[in-house]
């Protein structure tokens, strides 16, 4: 064999095993990501008694405690700004970093009603125990770990069992 068939060959194997392993880090950081959102590690970090069950003080002491750590000026309110450096300061993994606008974003279409650009605590808890209710499918006042599992399977894709309706309603008016 060439030299230069060797030193192509080399270099071939060198990216194959590089680019591997680059790949495996950035497979593994994205299922330890989505492990964050599991129902299980959702149920780790609210449940501060250790009953395996949610209720919705438990949830809004967890929320309310990184609201208090988002508010850098520390007046109550938390602006876009706020959240994407919070996001930045305090993300497990660069991917969730690198996605801290398009999570604020989102967070703000969800809970700033007024759409004045601030999220304060009413608006936060107001939207918190509506979004409690939904994970509360058995009525009892606490969300268990099957609750929890059947919320993420329903929510998605149009399968969230009390907003069906309101996006069919939306589908209609823009047909007209």
């Amino acid at each position: 064999m060439k030299r230069h068939t060797k030193i192509v060959l080399g270099t071939i194997a060198v990216f194959a095993v590089v680019g591997g392993a680059f790949a495996s880090q950035k497979y593994n950081e994205h299922r330890e990501i989505h492990k964050l959102w599991s129902p299980r590690a959702i149920m780790d970090r609210a449940d501060s008694n250790g009953d395996l069950m949610l209720s919705v003080d438990e949830i809004l002491a967890q929320v309310m405690e990184r609201h208090q750590i988002a508010d850098a000026d520390k007046d109550g309110l938390v602006s876009k700004a706020e959240v994407v450096a919070a996001i930045d300061a305090h993300a497990p993994f660069p991917k969730i970093a690198r996605h801290a606008r398009k999570i604020s974003d989102r967070m703000f279409l969800r809970f700033d009603i007024n759409n004045d650009g601030k999220l304060s605590q009413p608006e936060i808890e107001n939207r918190l125990r509506k979004m409690y209710a939904l994970a509360d499918w058995n009525d009892d006042k606490l969300v268990e770990l099957s609750e929890l599992k059947r919320t993420g399977k329903s929510i998605g894709q149009g399968r969230d069992r009390h907003w069906k309706k309101f996006h069919e309603e939306n589908e209609d008016s823009h047909d007209e």
